[in-house]
């Protein structure tokens, strides 16, 4: 170890900054495949992959036993013209690019 030393020190300036940074890229690639190889090994050894739910059919009944629920969310009723509008069609609730008819 004294005679690395003492080599690095009687290095010229450039040579001796060449020297450390080839030192100092090879320890930092050296890291980064360290830690990915970490990473591979923690991730099959202790990240277990969860499995699917079963996906029920949506075009099959439900069994007869079982009872269909309460409506969560309330249904949807036809919008009733405000008072004072002579034809019963329904405002628009939005602009719409689509024509009025007859216009």
């Amino acid at each position: 170890m004294r005679r690395l030393w003492q080599r690095l020190r009687e290095m010229g300036d450039a040579e001796r900054a060449r020297v450390l940074a080839m030192v100092s890229a090879s320890a930092v690639i050296g890291l980064l495949y360290g830690l990915g190889g970490l990473s591979l090994y923690l991730r099959a050894n202790y990240l277990a992959t969860p499995t699917p739910a079963p996906v029920a059919d949506s075009t099959a009944s439900p069994p007869p036993a079982e009872a269909e629920g309460p409506t969560l969310y309330p249904t949807v009723t036809p919008l009733t013209p405000p008072p004072g509008q002579t034809d019963r069609a329904a405002p628009t609730l939005y602009p719409t690019l689509t024509p009025r008819p007859g216009a």
